[in-house]
């Protein structure tokens, strides 16, 4: 519960970054969110509580460590088992970050 509270914090404080940040911010933003700890990094840990908030039931708890297992194997470039922010924004940055935290308005 404690993560979860910390991620709703962060993302009231960021929701600026949301809506009009640039591409850097929202990557930030997203990142800081990754990292539950806020050591710097995201961890095997990190991305593995982020993701059971996120599926829930839907995976069991192994099929959520094959998944965070093979993220950090394909993004971690210099093998010291976590992600750094330069590593997490490399890997995802074909995934239109900036579209995926905006909000159009009509």
């Amino acid at each position: 519960m404690l993560i979860l509270n910390s991620i709703i914090n962060l993302i009231i404080l960021n929701l600026n970054n949301y809506f009009i940040g640039s591409q850097e911010d929202k990557m930030r933003t997203a990142f800081q969110i990754y990292d539950s700890n806020n050591d710097g990094f995201i961890s095997n840990g990190d991305l593995f509580n982020i993701l059971k908030m996120l599926v829930g039931d839907n995976l069991t708890d192994i099929q959520i460590q094959q998944l965070v297992d093979r993220s950090i194997i394909m993004a971690d470039k210099d093998l010291d088992g976590k992600l750094s922010y330069e590593e997490f924004s490399e890997f995802c940055k074909d995934m239109k970050i900036d579209e995926m935290f905006s909000m159009k308005i009509f």
